[in-house]
């Protein structure tokens, strides 16, 4: 809200530099966006195409690695000495034949390892024994069927070649992981050798990572099942094959290549994976998306500097445009600030038809019609004075008068003296309620008149009304009680006299006399939101909810109802001519059950009684 009354607030110069300056920036901003976001495309796309190369070739690498391996192992299994030494071995009893077998087979092995990178270490069980790499330290007591690679073997399917995952190494001691490569075999009858071929996973991912020198990829290794056969043991791979892995066209051990976004812990990243066609194997890949925005960045900022040009050559003319024209404008303003100042001689002179030209005219002809109103107006100026005067001086005689009128309606007609008089005749006699009844309405007159003063005090208007309830207490008995509560710092402010007797009167007359049963009249005089309140409650007939509208519609017309009491209205009309239409009396009543009526005034001390009356 606060933006909108900024801008219809502002001068049109600025509001059409602004509006340039916004097309622009909107322009540029967009196609700057559309170029970026092409340009984002593009390089996801180029860097899938890259990733997709990259892990074919390294997938057909170590396709090629793994059958060269395979294949050179069963070259050797083809071997003619290789054979004739396993035979005489496994034929034979003779415990002779075991150290040449030993010696043959771990030079074979060593040569093995030597000539293929990836092969880590290399063994031969047999049902008779196990042989082992002699170059290669072996534990003490070593048995290779209790071995988890033996175990898993034992579990599987007869097979000719068995890929197992990443697993500790227990049969050298090697502080490494390996991954497990089992050929089976036979030689003259024993079908159960098996050919176990350690692959460094090291040199498995020392290879695969450094076909890919960017930094931000991780990589993995995994088998169909799930397993890792080997990682870069990072973070973001783990939480990826944790959570959000899944092998595609696992069943037919083909080539496959995807290429996907997924939320990882610290980012997105962009998958990638491939599948080896001889070992079941897929090579999965992630690479970084922030590393790939942070290769654009060059693109972004080219695309912010081109924004940034275009944004400064439409400020530059937004505001060339804006001035050239708001500038008649801007000359009208000032006539018109001049004008402001009763500066009426001035004119303005455009020579051309547009809008502005025939603002001009329009301008010229106002300021001559001014000026001859103002010559008829300063003729009027001094009669307006004088009959305003002559207006508020009647008015002030009428309102007095008005005042006068309504005080006097309440004025008795005989004096206060003659009660007394009466007083002591009726002590002399013994009437003791006669007594007090003359002296109680002595006191209610004495106040009624007070001596013509229209403002008493609060505690005067307190006793006036308490002697009037004590003389209508002797005429009704116990037909009701009262309650009188003021706050003793409300006592010395002044209020118009007369206000509380005829709220009393009226409760006693139109809601105690009607009920069956003894009343109750509480009296309270207090203040709330610094307006003083005189409230009179009574527990009597109450008024039908129909009837109370009317009455209070004719307070507010101030139209009086004799059927209702002229009392009401008299106070009503007293109080909002001494005060105005803030103060006055207010009625609420709930028929059967209770009336109260408030009149309410203002906070008025002593000295400033004469600014009311």
């Amino acid at each position: 809200m606060k933006l909108m009354n900024a801008w219809l607030n502002a001068r049109l110069k600025m509001k059409i530099a602004l509006l340039c300056f916004l097309l622009v920036l909107l322009s540029t901003g967009l196609l700057g966006l559309f170029f970026y976001r092409h340009s984002v495309t593009l390089a996801r796309e180029s860097a899938r195409i890259q990733s997709t190369e990259i892990l074919t070739q390294v997938s057909n690498y170590f396709d090629e690695k793994m059958k060269q391996t395979i294949g050179r192992v069963y070259s050797i299994r083809s071997d003619t000495t290789f054979s004739e030494m396993a035979q005489h071995y496994l034929i034979n009893e003779e415990p002779q034949y075991y150290a040449p077998a030993l010696s043959y087979f771990s030079s074979v092995f060593a040569e093995i390892r030597y000539s293929e990178p990836f092969v880590s270490s290399v063994l031969l069980y047999t049902p008779k024994s196990t042989f082992y790499d002699l170059s290669l330290s072996i534990p003490f007591g070593m048995d290779f069927t209790h071995t988890a690679i033996f175990q898993k073997i034992a579990s599987l399917p007869n097979a000719s070649v068995y890929w197992l995952p990443l697993s500790d190494q227990e049969i050298y001691r090697v502080p490494k992981q390996t991954i497990p490569l089992v050929l089976r075999m036979s030689v003259s009858g024993y079908q159960d050798l098996l050919m176990v071929i350690n692959l460094n996973e090291d040199m498995l991912m020392n290879y695969l990572l450094a076909a890919q020198s960017e930094k931000g990829i991780h990589a993995a290794i995994v088998t169909k099942e799930g397993d890792v056969v080997a990682s870069d043991n990072s973070a973001e791979m783990t939480d990826f094959l944790t959570h959000k892995w899944k092998l595609k066209d696992s069943k037919t051990g083909g080539s496959s290549s995807e290429n996907k976004t997924v939320k990882l812990s610290n980012g997105a990243y962009f998958v990638n994976q491939v599948q080896t066609k001889v070992p079941p194997w897929t090579i999965v890949q992630l690479r970084s998306e922030q590393t790939l925005k942070e290769q654009l960045r060059g693109i972004q900022v080219y695309v912010v500097e081109v924004v940034l040009v275009f944004v400064a050559i439409s400020l530059l003319l937004g505001f060339w445009l804006s001035t050239q024209i708001s500038r008649p404008l801007s000359i009208l303003e000032k006539s018109m600030q001049r004008v402001r100042i009763r500066q009426f001689d001035v004119r303005f002179d455009y020579p051309y038809n547009d809008e502005v030209g025939k603002l001009s005219r329009t301008f010229n002809f106002m300021i001559e019609e001014i000026q001859e109103q103002v010559q008829s107006m300063n003729t009027y100026i001094l009669q307006l004075q004088q009959e305003k005067d002559k207006v508020q001086q009647k008015e002030i005689q009428k309102r007095r008068a008005e005042l006068n009128t309504l005080i006097s309606q309440l004025t008795p007609h005989f004096l206060y003296n003659t009660l007394d008089s009466m007083k002591w005749l009726a002590e002399r006699n013994d009437q003791k309620e006669i007594s007090q009844m003359a002296t109680d309405l002595a006191t209610f007159f004495r106040t009624t008149l007070s001596k013509g003063r229209e403002m008493i005090t609060i505690k005067e208007e307190f006793e006036h009304v308490s002697s009037y309830l004590a003389i209508q207490k002797i005429r009704y008995g116990d037909a009701f009680t009262y309650d009188l509560e003021i706050e003793e710092s409300l006592l010395h402010l002044m209020t118009p006299k007369l206000i509380l007797q005829p709220l009393v009167e009226n409760a006693i007359y139109h809601g105690i006399k009607r009920m069956k049963g003894p009343g109750y009249i509480q009296i309270r005089v207090g203040i709330s939101e610094e307006r003083i309140y005189l409230k009179v409650t009574d527990n009597g007939a109450g008024i039908h909810p129909y009837k109370l509208a009317i009455l209070r519609k004719r307070l507010d017309e101030k139209l009086a109802d004799p059927d209702n009491g002229y009392g009401l209205f008299n106070v009503h009309d007293r109080i909002q001519l001494y005060f105005g239409e803030r103060y006055g009396l207010e009625i609420s009543s709930i028929l059967n059950e209770s009336t109260c009526m408030t009149a309410w005034i203002p906070q008025i001390q002593r000295e400033d009684v004469a600014s009311y009356v």
